[in-house]
This record gives structure tokens, C-alpha cells and sequence, in this order.
């Protein structure tokens, strides 16, 4: 079920499935957790042309579904440019914060467009070193949210 993470539209119900065993849940959803390419995927895209982003996406979509929003961000030495894509991006991966600290979390997206923008890489790595520190530190003994308590999607899904 982890493996089929982003692949169609059935990801929210495998998310809620694998939740009621938090700790193994979290487990591999960081295993699968890699840089990815990529700098926007439109909605209206083929998945298959973004698979693995759309997995690695949906990876730490259900990570931040199961902690109850926890996420990260990192710096990066990335410096956008000036055409419409990367403003984009610079805004949904940094958003106000990216001003102050140039930190951006690992994908944002344009909500009522539904398209995703993707983290320079150098951000990426970082990220997914955090992911993988705090599992090694908290994953085993961290207060995962109650399975049978819904997250709304501004905790996880953005």
C-alpha cells in the first residue's frame, strides 16, 4: 500500500488503512522518502508523468497526516528567478518564512489550482535528513493521532 502512494486517487484511504500502525507506517513512508525532479506538477497532468514525485509527495503528505502536521523545512542555496514558475515556487515552497530565513518545506501547492511546486534539491536532502533523524530519534515513541480522527487537509495535504 505504501508503494501505490500517489498513484491514483485511493491515497487518502490507504493513508487512513496504514495509520492504525503508526510507528511501521512511518517506518517506510520515510524509507521511500528521496530526492525527486521536478519544479511544478499541474493538476491536469498525467500522473504517470510525475510518478515518483507524486509518491515521494504523497510520502510526506501521509508522514505529516499521522504526526498531526509535523513537517520540515531547510535552507537552500538555490536563487529563483524572475519568470512566473519560479516566483511560484519560490512563494508556495518559502511562502512569508523563505523571506526571513530562506528556509522552504519539501513541496507546496497552489491550492485552488491544485498544482504542486517542488523544493530545489539541495532543500530536498536536508528535509529528508530530518525526516529520517527524527525517526530514528522520536518515531518509535512519538504520539501519532488518533487514526479515527480525521486530519483536515490544511494539516497535511498543502
Amino acid at each position: 500500500m505504501v508503494e501505490a502512494l500517489g498513484s491514483d486517487d485511493r491515497d487518502l484511504e490507504r493513508i487512513e488503512t496504514l495509520a492504525h500502525q503508526p510507528v511501521e507506517f512511518a517506518r517506510l513512508l520515510v524509507g521511500e522518502l528521496h530526492p525527486v525532479t521536478g519544479v511544478r506538477i499541474l493538476s491536469w497532468e498525467p500522473r504517470a508523468r510525475w510518478k515518483d514525485t507524486l509518491h515521494v509527495i504523497w510520502c510526506i503528505r501521509a508522514l505529516r497526516y499521522i504526526t498531526g502536521g509535523l513537517d520540515f523545512r531547510a535552507t537552500t542555496a538555490h536563487h529563483f528567478g524572475t519568470n512566473e514558475i519560479e516566483r511560484n515556487r519560490e512563494w508556495f515552497v518559502g511562502g512569508e518564512q523563505f523571506r526571513k530565513d530562506r528556509t522552504v518545506r519539501f513541496f507546496g501547492v497552489w491550492m485552488s489550482r491544485d498544482s504542486a511546486y517542488i523544493a530545489p534539491r539541495d532543500a530536498q536532502v536536508e528535509i529528508i535528513r530530518q525526516w529520517r533523524e527524527w525517526y530514528e530519534q522520536h518515531g518509535k515513541t512519538f504520539s501519532y493521532v488518533d487514526p479515527a480522527r480525521h486530519q483536515p487537509p490544511d494539516v497535511w495535504y498543502f
